[in-house]
């Protein structure tokens, strides 16, 4: 083999090597670029609401829509909701009232409830509605049957498991 010959072979598979190095770091850089950018963008279109407090609900029944709901969505505080409502002089939960506040804190959806008695006395029912921030119109609506006027166990783990299609339904 002629020394030269040798010395040549050696320099091409040093480039190759080094060229092949090259292209696997360019690849990964690529890879990286691409799972930031993908994540920005989720990020970017996390939508918002706010879970006011339901009316003769519990600490509980808040406490699991929250759990239900934070890791999809930016959750607004009622207090934000009542200082936004303050500030526009809004006091109830009519339909335009909503989205006016909705509008102020660019909310894409608001969560309402009560329970109540049936009109003549009957049970009780607990009445959730996820609104479009929009138009304020409940759109997702969850509907439960009480024993009695008390939210038991059981009916905040039907609220926990349905709240996140209702919001689905609003935004």
């Amino acid at each position: 083999m002629v020394p030269g010959r040798k010395m040549a072979t050696l320099h091409r598979s040093m480039r190759t090597a080094l060229l092949q190095r090259l292209l696997h770091g360019l690849a990964l850089m690529g890879a990286l670029l691409v799972l930031s950018l993908a994540h920005h963008a989720l990020a970017q279109e996390k939508k918002t609401l706010v879970i006011l407090e339901v009316q003769g609900g519990n600490k509980q029944l808040q406490q699991a829509m929250t759990n239900a709901l934070r890791d999809k969505y930016t959750l607004i505080t009622p207090a934000q909701w009542a200082a936004a409502a303050k500030k526009l002089k809004v006091t109830g939960q009519a339909t335009e009232d909503v989205a006016l506040v909705a509008s102020e804190l660019k909310v894409d959806a608001v969560i309402t409830g009560k329970g109540k008695q049936d009109k003549g006395g009957g049970g009780w029912k607990l009445n959730i509605a996820a609104r479009q921030g929009t138009t304020g119109k409940p759109v997702g609506k969850i509907i439960i049957d009480l024993k009695s006027q008390k939210i038991e166990p059981a009916n905040i783990t039907q609220v926990e498991q349905e709240i996140p299609d209702a919001v689905a339904k609003a935004i």
